[in-house]
């Protein structure tokens, strides 16, 4: 088992020997030379540390928190042997907690270990032959020394510990987020500061999320020369914190940073961390040498076993980090624990973490078992983990794959109910997907507590945003200074027969109803959800699907000016469907549901998939209309019964939930079920209409056995309350049923 072991390498202060021990894993280097620098950036001091083993140690006097640093390794230049050593130039320590300099940073042709003469030419195959001599240090970030003994008050902060089934995610940047937002001072606004700031809070209870997953925030660089990476997935170190948003209030990023996180913890709401250990920042074998390629290249990233010169790459982003490495698999533990340590964070979301499982004993095939897995899990037993399980390699989709207690962002969610609603997608797809799409993730088949599971999402940072994808079928990336070659050629969107905006109330109508159904029916499936921020109040980035380097407003969140404007109507109805989909039972139960029979007295199922005749469904075919039906009662023990009378009057721990959607442009005639012991059904629910729910009360009352006819595009819910309670030694039978599935 491999425990985070935080305290060996790094730059250590002891106050009682008045200095700082610093210690460097490397495998391959000949000498190790650390560098000291004022705060000027003026190198005052050299030395070289001691070997033992693949670790160079030394202990400088007098060496105190703020010391400014970094390091020169010397060995060989022989990129053939995977060899990249240069001592020209200054490397950062990959332990260091924090960085000086970094937020300024721009790649020169100094940076690399190569000649180059212009940073806008393109490189010659054999560029990298050709070792350069000129100092990198002047434009480098400095490491710097922090003291251990400098602790942040908590207080009495305690994390929400939200369970996986109840979790509902708001995935925003931590700058975009409340760069834009008019409630909070403009000093704080894009800040660290202003993520804690009562605007923000209040924002997200509305909606009833109970976690903020921000974007990367551990030390990044801009990798594009003129063009700044905004989304932040270029990792150059995994200690350090970027210094890119904090406030004129403060020069400590690290502080402000916890205050946040501490009203968030507050306020009952966790906060996510989007990590990267994929990749870094230092690409190819024509990329900068900025850490861990002049360290040991041939240890910190899997390159080609018949040519070394070359790296594997299987990211997509030019390299793969060697993570199943024992010594990066150190440095991978040791870092998500000092995070979770010094900053609280409640989960984690690993970019690429397919790519993680890329096994050297395997041929870098793909792992489900790779150590790194296992040691995450050991060393951070409490912490949520989730990631994309998928990469650019062979084998590379590995959906339902991911290893025991990862979370799986599910593209196939997000793809069926999209094209659902906005391609003619079918029912029994929709179904899969709503009811937690079990033929993926249930690999026991019993509907019982799994160990991972989907996160269920309609867009996510990575494409185009909600709305837009009801305004645009094209992707409109000119601003990305590619030529509109960069994101996805394939994303599902219907922008109803005009592209981008327009004044046809007829078409803008159509775009609220599938916008509107779309939202509602994130909120009405089976497990854990992910809302991208500001899709709530239709967001735009203007057809842009890549926004990765737009730090302006076309990549920040728009919020609604007006408190009774469209968006913000948008904005409460999602919060509504939230609130909702707290005090339906089945949703958020850890089980999947499998139709199981929770009252065979009165043949009453925990979910059935209803037909237009009001009759359980047993025939598919290619229809597109759907209804569900949920038993609150089939849940009872998975209710927070102190939240239904403040959440919705009408619903408690016996209501019936019924859901209708209709994809189709024309109505569709259906009967309402009738049930033992029911009462007439309540429609509280329709986004076909200009109010699309209610409150305290019901839009309309029908009863058992109407005919309805469901809008075209349209998402309704009604609720019932039946008469009879439910049998006390059904229940019972059902609860012990419950417990044999998991």
């Amino acid at each position: 088992m491999v425990k985070s072991n935080q305290t060996k390498l790094g730059a250590l202060y002891d106050k009682g020997r008045g200095g700082t021990k610093f210690s460097l894993f490397s495998a391959n280097a000949e000498k190790v030379e650390l560098c000291l620098f004022d705060k000027d950036g003026q190198e005052t001091r050299d030395i070289f540390l001691k070997r033992k083993g693949d670790i160079w140690t030394g202990f400088v006097p007098k060496a105190k928190p703020g010391q400014y640093y970094g390091y020169r390794i010397h060995g060989a230049y022989d990129p053939d042997d995977g060899k990249r050593f240069n001592p020209h130039k200054l490397l950062i320590d990959p332990y260091a907690k924090k960085l000086a300099g970094e937020e300024d940073f721009t790649l020169r042709p100094e940076h690399f270990a190569y000649v180059v003469n212009d940073m806008s030419e393109p490189r010659a195959e054999d560029a990298d032959y050709h070792m350069d001599t000129r100092d990198s240090a002047p434009f480098m970030p400095k490491s710097v020394v922090t003291d251990p003994d400098n602790k942040f008050n908590w207080g009495a902060d305690k994390k929400p510990n939200t369970p996986w089934a109840k979790t509902k995610i708001y995935e925003a940047h931590a700058k975009g987020l409340t760069k834009l937002n008019p409630d909070i001072e403009e000093s704080l606004r894009g800040t660290y500061k202003g993520l804690g700031e009562k605007a923000v809070v209040k924002h997200l209870q509305d909606l009833s999320m109970s976690a903020l997953e921000l974007l990367p925030l551990q030390t990044f660089i801009d990798e594009n020369p003129g063009r700044v990476n905004y989304w932040g997935y270029a990792p150059l170190n995994y200690f350090s914190i970027t210094n890119r948003y904090i406030s004129a209030h403060t020069n400590n990023t690290e502080s402000a940073l916890k205050s946040s996180i501490k009203k968030l913890h507050n306020a009952g709401i966790e906060v996510f961390l989007d990590v990267v250990y994929n990749h870094t920042c230092e690409g190819n074998h024509l990329g900068p040498t900025l850490s861990f390629k002049g360290i040991d290249n041939e240890s910190y990233y899997a390159l080609q076993p018949d040519n070394k010169r070359y790296n594997i790459d299987d990211t997509g982003c030019g390299n793969l980090f060697n993570v199943n490495h024992p010594q990066v698999t150190q440095l991978v533990v040791d870092s998500l624990a000092y995070l979770e340590d010094e900053f609280r964070f409640d989960g984690l979301r690993f970019d690429l973490l397919n790519a993680m499982g890329r096994d050297p004993e395997t041929g870098y095939a793909y792992n489900r078992e790779a150590p790194v897995f296992k040691a995450i899990k050991e060393a951070l037993p409490s912490i949520k983990t989730a990631g994309e399980p998928w990469d650019t390699g062979m084998g590379g989709y590995n959906l339902g794959n991911l290893p025991a207690g990862y979370y799986e962002w599910s593209d196939k969610y997000k793809e069926t109910i999209r094209k659902t609603w906005l391609d003619g997608g079918v029912a029994r797809d929709f179904a899969a997907a709503v009811s937690g799409s079990s033929g993926i993730f249930d690999h026991e088949g019993k509907g019982g507590i799994c160990n991972n599971q989907g996160v269920n999402d309609l867009t996510t940072h990575d494409g185009k945003t909600l709305w837009d994808a009801m305004m645009y079928n094209q992707k409109h990336n000119l601003a990305n200074g590619e030529n509109n070659q960069d994101g996805s050629n394939n994303e599902i969107s219907n922008n109803c027969g005009v592209e981008g905006p327009c004044d046809d109330p007829q078409i803008n109508a159509k775009r609220m109803r599938l916008y509107l159904s779309t939202l509602a029916t994130l909120a009405m499936s089976h497990g854990a959800i992910l809302l991208r921020g500001g899709d709530e109040a239709m967001n735009t980035q203007h057809g842009n699907n890549n926004a990765y380097c737009q730090d302006s407003d076309i990549g920040w969140q728009k919020w609604p000016k007006t408190p009774d404007g469209q968006k913000q109507k948008a904005s409460n109805f999602t919060g509504f469907m939230m609130r909702l989909r707290d005090v339906a039972g089945p949703l958020m139960c850890a089980s999947f549901p499998h139709g199981h029979m929770y009252d065979d007295v009165h043949d009453l199922k925990d979910w059935t998939w209803i037909d237009v005749k009001g009759a359980e469904k047993t025939s598919w075919g290619e229809c597109k209309f759907l209804g569900y039906m949920m038993n609150n009662a089939a849940a009872q023990d998975e209710l927070e019964t102190k939240k239904l009378a403040k959440t919705h009057g009408m619903i408690d721990k016996n209501s019936r939930i019924l859901v209708y959607t209709n994809p189709c442009d024309h109505g569709v005639s259906c009967a309402l079920p009738t049930l033992p012991g029911g009462n007439s059904w309540k429609r509280i629910v329709d986004t076909t209409q200009d109010t699309p729910y209610a409150e305290k009360e019901a839009m309309s009352e029908h009863a058992q056995g109407d005919e309805y006819v469901v809008p075209p595009e349209g998402f309704l819910v009604f609720i019932q309350q039946p008469d009879m309670k439910l049998d006390k030694s059904a229940a019972h039978k059902n609860r012990s049923l419950s417990q044999e599935l998991k």
